[in-house]
């Protein structure tokens, strides 16, 4: 047997190659290649059964193994085994399907004859292939062995299956498949779908399953094969199934009308927690549905229209009910937008009032739909939105909106006010719970004009219903005929009406009036206004304006009131005036010689330190006071009769006593303590007069100076006034140092090291100071000076400030005595500039001066023009392009245009070395603009300078660099300033650790503002991510790096290594690579920086661009920005990367976001 086995090797490796739990249940398949069991003479036990056939025999038996022989034949059952193995040795070599194919295969063949339909099932599968995203092997295994109970469950595979029918190469599987079991098993799974959606209706689930049959349906009446083969009257079900598109407006409408219920429960009970997990569909649990008191109207007309037509076998499914059919015309024809938003959610919200889908159509629903229909677009579907969501919690200011904005809607329809009108009618009902009538509430909460505008909207709106208010038919309390025509007389005296609401401010007198009920009272009140309105322009109309103020709602005899009102409106000017005296005094108010009048606003603000605010006062007056006056008209002989008559009337209003003979004493008395007090007050108004003085000196200093000067009043200064109005921030920092003259400390807290270092600010000075001469009398122009804290004898110095004429010179010297420095020499051209452009306030010249200090980079150091670099961090200011402006900053003192010249001769050192080496080229090529034409002329003046220490302690520096040569202050002028930026040795937080011995590092604090703008507009922001990467060059380069930045050499003559990455600017991520590019570089004759080796720390946008491991070619040179230069001795090694880049790129961020 052994020695007979003569197997196919490469079938029996693919098959060692299987899944040991694949092979473990087809053993008796994979046997078909072993050795010959059966006569033990064959190759293989597949030769030893077809050997073993007898003819005749339609199956064979082989252990688990049971095999048709369709033809009785041995070629007929070698050629089945044969279609056996091709079989598994697909499954073998198709691994990548996964164990859906060993699945399917094991399904046909195991377990089961092997027949032909069998076979024919495994190779049509095998000869469509599979699909990653629809496992259809799955699919054709699951219904194929359960084809006899195909069923509601069967709903996937049978989806699934559909698809792969319409391939072309599905023709042997569309034979297999489409008989009558397949078709018949479709409409059972519709059909049970049904039943199971309908049991599970009132469960979060059931729209997921809705939507899954949908799916289902869609995909039947998609094929081609399979539906037209179906019942017709199955086809005709499955045709009058909605369409995507109104399938989905179903879903979106009815989550809709949850989620609005949703945030109502939510919002009632803030504590509710909602699982996120929670799909869309069943967002809305009702496991609290305790909370719900109903149910939104369109959730439950939805359900049922599902119930009755899409899942009932027996009814029509393409049928609509009026409302839904209504809400979906909205839904379909609008689209995500904020106004088709707005429209669905607003019809979602009135839908409430839709109590069944038949009986009740819903107009306001149906004219959205309309105005759909007509392409209507209007502002109206959003106020109607928030009005109706107003309503749910404050259902009068919905009133108010709604009525105002259908007043002035074109073509209101029925329904709108309809819906207003039930809301009147419900608020009525309510009146109860709100405490008080809706008449009522709109006097309390509206002015005279909005209140009289809003009930004539709601006579316009409902003119037609006023005249059918009858038993029967009982209209709102805002819609009484009554209430309305009390609207229309009252509309008459609106103008008296705000008049009196103006002076009353909430006037309750005005509310009183428009809020009359009975008849009687809206008479009386006619009245009244008729007499105010008669008195308008009249002396007695402010007296007889605050009795209605004052006694409104506090008499409840109207009468009186009005009988009062007609005597006052034909008295005479004096008995006008005696009145108003009375009226004062009883209700705390005396117009007293010498003393503000209760009228009078008074001073808005009296300043002094001693002294105070006296506002408008209201005096507490004891009512025998009043009650004496009265006395004193009453009983006086000379007065006339029909006087004495109207202040009897008007006192006896004002509930005042009436002596017509004697007066009690102790009312007297009373009345004389009161006076008393008066008399004390008037003495206390000398002590308001300094303020008065104060106060009259702002509105017109020059006049108020000379009347004081007249009559010989002590003066003050107007610098202390001016300087008392100040700002709590501003106040502290400015001090009156003379009458016309004061110091202001502007704190230099804010400026780093570097910003010092580079314009020459002191790192002793803590503040700068302005000295500012200002003389608000005289013709004398202002004058200022500026110091440092820190300047010597500053306490004692005689000051020499700068006058600003119109005409002055700007300041160019020192001005004063302090030291100059380009600070200094910067802020003075500044300062004048502000002072003879305007007039000078202090609070205006601190603000100004304080921006300068702040701006000062950005602008020109001359004329103060925008570089245009306002993202930039600009430590040093430099001249602008005009040639003016490089004139004027050149003829400065070198130590002044250059502070490092004294304070770090490292950094002059390295940028003198870097012209020298570019010198020695024999070419000037990089070194633009050079005022030096000639490369030797170059190198003579370099090599004739002394040591830079010598030059930094000279005390003049450019008679010390004369006699050396006539050019060497041009030439190093030109080295250190040509560029445009700041350039210093590290320092601080910028200063790199584990270097090698030796190596000197530079900061290039900030490029020209060209540069820097350019490099600033490839970061979103200044924050953004950068990388450090170096670039390893020779120092004869480095002026024009610094000058242009890092440029593109590739294929040009300047091309130092080759580009064998293509064109860019090469960088790499570790120095070690950069520095072997560096070169040794020589120097000037007394240089401390010879022999030297140049690297350059870059700061990179993003992640830069790789083009091999750890180099970088960037094609564009606004990418990258020089931060650090680095001068390594020519004996010493890289530093490692991971030792430097951190703090590298820490420094360079800080650098960018202003923090050093």
């Amino acid at each position: 047997m052994w020695a007979s086995w003569r197997p196919d090797v490469d079938r029996l490796t693919r098959y060692s190659k299987l899944n040991s739990r694949w092979t473990s249940t087809v053993l008796d398949l994979l046997a078909l290649e072993g050795p010959d069991l059966v006569t033990g003479a064959e190759r293989t036990l597949r030769h030893g059964l077809v050997a073993d056939y007898s003819e005749q025999r339609r199956w064979i038996h082989y252990r688990g193994l049971v095999i048709e022989v369709p033809e009785l034949t041995r070629v007929c059952l070698a050629a089945v085994l044969g279609r056996l193995l091709r079989g598994l040795d697909s499954v073998s070599t198709s691994i990548s399907y996964g164990e859906s194919l060993f699945n399917l295969f094991r399904s046909l063949t195991t377990g089961r004859a092997i027949t032909k339909s069998e076979l024919d099932l495994l190779d049509a599968s095998l000869e469509i292939g599979h699909k990653s995203k629809d496992d259809y092997f799955a699919a054709v295994r699951r219904i194929w062995s359960e084809k006899e109970h195909i069923c509601g469950m069967h709903i996937s595979p049978l989806q699934r299956l559909l698809v792969i029918l319409e391939e072309p190469k599905a023709t042997t599987l569309r034979e297999l498949f489409l008989h009558d079991w397949f078709l018949h098993g479709f409409e059972e799974c519709f059909r049970e779908c049904q039943l199971v959606i309908r049991e599970q209706v009132t469960t979060p689930a059931w729209l997921r399953l809705l939507l899954e049959l949908h799916g289902f349906c869609t995909a039947v009446k998609a094929s081609t094969h399979v539906f037209p083969q179906l019942r017709l009257e199955f086809q005709t079900k499955m045709r009058d199934w909605p369409s995507d598109k109104r399938m989905t407006s179903i879903k979106e409408i009815y989550i809709a009308a949850q989620n609005l219920c949703l945030d109502e429960v939510q919002t009632r009970n803030a504590f509710v927690w909602i699982d996120p997990d929670i799909t869309t569909g069943s967002i809305l649990s009702r496991s609290y549905s305790e909370d719900i008191k109903a149910r939104h109207s369109i959730e439950v007309i939805i359900e049922k229209h599902c119930l009755d037509h899409l899942l009932n076998m027996d009814a029509t499914c393409n049928i609509v009910d009026g409302a839904l059919r209504d809400i979906l015309e909205v839904w379909e024809n609008t689209v995500e937008g904020v106004n088709d938003s707005d429209r669905r959610m607003l019809a979602i919200l009135v839908s409430r009032d839709i109590s069944h889908s038949v009986v009740h159509r819903c107009e306001c629903i149906f004219e959205l739909a309309v105005d759909l229909g007509l392409g209507q677009q209007s502002t109206f579907v959003g106020d109607m939105l928030r009005i109706v969501k107003v309503a749910e919690n404050d259902s009068r200011q919905a009133i108010i909106a709604l009525t105002n904005i259908l007043a002035i809607r074109k073509g209101c329809t029925q329904c709108w006010r309809s819906l207003l009108y039930r809301w009147l009618d419900q608020d009525d009902k309510l009146e109860a719970r709100n405490g008080t009538a809706l008449v009522d509430y709109l006097a309390q909460t509206m002015d005279t004009k909005t209140w009289l505008s809003f009930m004539q909207s709601l006579e316009t709106l409902f003119k037609d219903l006023v005249f059918y208010d009858t038993e029967e038919h009982t209209l709102p309390s805002l819609l009484d005929p009554q209430l309305l025509s009390w609207v229309s007389k009252v509309n008459k005296f609106s103008r008296t009406l705000m008049i009196l609401e103006d002076l009353g401010g909430d006037s309750i007198a005005v509310r009183s009036i428009l809020s009359s009920s009975k008849e009687s009272q809206r008479t009386e009140n006619l009245a009244i206004l008729s007499c105010l309105q008669r008195a308008e322009g009249s002396l007695s109309e402010a007296i007889m304006q605050r009795i209605v103020i004052w006694l409104s709602g506090k008499r409840s005899d109207v009468h009186e009131v009005k009988e009062c009102l007609h005597k006052l409106l034909g008295a005479a000017d004096d008995t006008i005036l005696a009145c108003q005296e009375i009226f004062d005094a009883k209700f705390g108010f005396l117009d007293i010689p010498g003393l503000p009048t209760h009228e009078q606003a008074g001073l808005n603000r009296i300043v002094g330190r001693d002294y105070h605010v006296f506002p408008r006062r209201r005096y507490d007056i004891p009512l025998a006071v009043a009650e004496v006056m009265v006395a004193g008209w009453i009983q006086d002989d000379g007065v006339k009769p029909e006087m004495k008559t109207i202040i009897d009337c008007f006192a006896r209003l004002l509930n005042l006593e009436v002596y017509s003979n004697a007066i009690p004493e102790t009312e007297l008395l009373k009345a004389t303590a009161f006076w008393e007090g008066i008399e004390a007050e008037i003495m206390r108004e000398a002590d308001r007069l300094e303020g008065l003085k104060r106060a009259l000196k702002m509105k017109d200093p020059v006049g108020t100076a000379l009347l004081l000067e007249e009559y010989d009043v002590p003066d003050t200064s107007f610098l202390e006034e001016e300087i008392l109005e100040l700002p709590a921030g501003i106040v502290d920092l400015v001090e009156l140092i003379d009458d016309d003259e004061v110091e202001m400390g502007f704190s230099l807290a804010s400026y780093t090291e570097l910003q010092r270092s580079a314009m020459g600010v002191p790192s002793a000075a803590n503040n700068l100071l302005v000295r500012l001469y200002l003389n608000r009398y005289g013709n004398t122009p202002p004058r200022f000076c500026t110091h440092y804290d820190s300047d010597a004898d500053l306490e004692t110095m005689q000051h020499i400030p700068w006058i600003c004429y119109e005409s002055s010179i700007v300041p160019h010297e020192h001005v004063c005595f302090s030291p100059q420095s380009v600070f200094i020499w910067q802020l003075n051209r500044l300062i004048l500039k502000h002072i003879i452009s305007r007039d000078v306030t202090i609070a205006g010249f601190y603000s100004t001066v304080s921006c300068t200090i702040r701006e000062m980079g950005r602008v020109c150091v001359c004329c103060g023009a925008d570089q245009k670099a306002k993202k930039a961090q600009l430590r040093r200011s430099t001249p602008c392009s005009l040639v003016a402006c490089a004139q004027l900053w050149y003829s400065l003192p070198l130590e002044i245009r250059i502070p490092e010249i004294r304070t770090d001769i490292f950094t002059v050192d390295m940028l003198l070395s870097s012209v020298y080496n570019a010198a020695c080229t024999g070419s000037l090529k990089f070194l633009p603009d050079c005022p030096i034409r000639t490369a030797s002329s170059i190198k003579a003046i370099l090599n004739s300078l002394p040591k830079l220490s010598v030059i930094r302690d000279a005390v003049h520096i450019s008679r010390v660099l004369e006699k050396y040569h006539a050019d060497a202050e041009k030439l190093i002028s030109w080295a250190c300033t040509q560029f445009r930026g700041y350039i210093a040795t590290a320092s601080g937080l910028c200063k790199i650790k584990n270097l090698p011995i030796g190596t000197h590092q530079f900061v290039l604090a900030n490029a020209s503002p060209k540069l820097e703008t350019a490099y600033l507009s490839r970061l979103p922001k200044p924050s953004s991510e950068t990388t450090v990467l170096f670039h390893g060059t020779s120092l004869d380069r480095l002026p024009a790096i610094l000058t242009q930045g890092l440029v593109v050499c590739s294929g040009t003559s300047l091309e130092r290594t080759g580009a064998v990455y293509g064109k860019g600017i090469y960088l790499a991520e570790d120095p070690a690579t950069s520095f072997s590019y560096s070169t040794i570089n020589s120097s000037w004759r007394n240089s401390a920086l010879s022999n030297m080796r140049l690297m350059l720390g870059c700061e990179v946008v993003g992640k830069g661009r790789s083009v091999s491991r750890g180099i970088h070619a960037l094609e564009d040179g606004r990418d990258v920005m020089v931060r650090y230069v680095f001068l390594f001795p020519h004996n010493s090694v890289a530093p490692v990367a991971n030792h430097i880049v951190t703090a590298m790129g820490s420094a360079m961020a800080a650098l960018r976001t202003g923090v050093v």
